[in-house]
């Protein structure tokens, strides 16, 4: 596996929290439009619901992809040499 480019490294270091707030205010806006658009539910619970199904989603996708990145991670530990 190639190293990474070291500017790569320090653009990817953390989200600023205006960043975070940005994205969430974006995910929120979706969701709402979104709602309005298809589902026709009351905003606080058309809200409720996609937030929900936006977690479930997430840990789905964290638990399919976790053991990937700790096989990866494992393989290349560098191996204790048997004394």
């Amino acid at each position: 596996m190639a190293p990474v480019p070291r500017f790569l490294i320090q653009r990817l270091d953390l989200l600023s929290i205006f960043d975070i707030v940005a994205g969430l205010l974006t995910l929120t806006a979706l969701f709402a439009w979104l709602n309005h658009r298809y589902l026709g539910l009351p905003n606080n619970v058309g809200l409720l619901l996609m937030g929900l199904a936006a977690a479930l989603f997430t840990l789905v996708v964290q638990g399919l992809t976790l053991p990937l990145v700790v096989k990866r991670f494992a393989h290349q530990a560098p191996k204790a040499e048997a004394k």
